[in-house]
């Protein structure tokens, strides 16, 4: 690849202006839904039993362990994936 010197995108304010707009309208929409309201109330915590609970939950071999290792593997094999297809391939010397 050759650097072909500064570049800059002229539309780069337009872009702004738009990704602005679209933040704007989706917050205003999530504040107005009464689910979020629901969901943006506290939730009392009982002595820190719920978090001794969560983690049983996932290290219990009945609970989330084998999801939770699956699901890494996949996130793994994703990471690797996304490395192998971004890397430049190699020159041969011939």
């Amino acid at each position: 690849m050759e650097d072909v010197g500064p570049q800059s995108n002229r539309g780069w304010g337009l872009a702004l202006v738009f990704a602005a707009a679209l933040f704007a309208g989706i917050s205003g929409v999530l504040l107005s839904w009464d689910g979020m309201q629901t969901a943006l109330q506290e939730i009392p915590a009982v002595n820190g039993e719920n978090v001794q609970m969560l983690g049983l939950a996932l290290v219990d071999p009945m609970g989330f362990l084998i999801p939770f290792e699956v699901a890494s593997v996949l996130l793994l094999a994703a990471l690797v994936a996304a490395i192998f297809l971004t890397a430049e391939p190699k020159r041969s010397r011939s």
